[in-house]
């Protein structure tokens, strides 16, 4: 079914999960592994589905405070647009999968994601109009529940004409830091912001 895409994050127990987009239509899989490497139960469907035609893409994760982790990824339905899911750390899901931007015409995509020492998780992600060849990157906080906490805020500079693909981790002390890519009339550079 052609895998590709994989993230893969560490848990407090030592355990890993690893997970992967399946093919083009077949979702996001995960399987968590033991610290040792064995196989740690079956194979799971992160997405609510799968119904047919639908197109996945873009799986990120990150580890929580309580011992869980959060997925993230990119689905096209009529438009392309973000979810999540949070899984406990023996990899039950819970709740019910959740958006983090669906209701845009602009393309949004490209997440990163980061956990907090509040057991919050932050989301950032790409986003280009739909009208005009122009990206931001914007990010939102979510409660370890997948409840949107603020509004969302923009990241990169409002002179940077196209920034996009964002990645993002976690300081010790808790702040945390987002660094993109960005390419305009200048040239392609890197840039980086820092968060408490």
């Amino acid at each position: 079914n052609d895998p590709s895409e994989p993230a893969v994050v560490a848990l407090q127990d030592g355990a890993f999960v690893v997970l992967w987009v399946e093919g083009r239509f077949g979702g996001v899989i995960g399987q968590m592994f033991t610290s040792a490497g064995a196989r740690k139960g079956e194979q799971f469907h992160v997405n609510p589905g799968p119904p047919p035609f639908i197109i996945y893409q873009n799986v990120q994760t990150a580890a929580l405070s309580d011992g869980g982790f959060v997925v993230c990824w990119t689905m096209f339905i009529d438009k392309w647009n973000l979810y999540g899911q949070i899984y406990d750390g023996s990899g039950n899901k819970k709740g019910d999968s959740f958006a983090i931007r669906s209701d845009a015409e602009d393309f949004q995509g490209y997440p990163a994601v980061v956990g907090l020492a509040d057991g919050a998780f932050v989301v950032c992600w790409h986003r280009e109009a739909a009208t005009e060849a122009r990206a931001v990157v914007i990010a939102a906080c979510f409660t370890n529940s997948g409840i949107k906490i603020y509004q969302e805020f923009q990241i990169s500079d409002s002179s940077q004409t196209y920034a996009y693909l964002p990645a993002a981790t976690l300081m010790k002390g808790g702040d945390f830091v987002f660094c993109w890519q960005v390419a305009d009339e200048i040239g392609h550079g890197i840039y980086v912001q820092r968060f408490e």
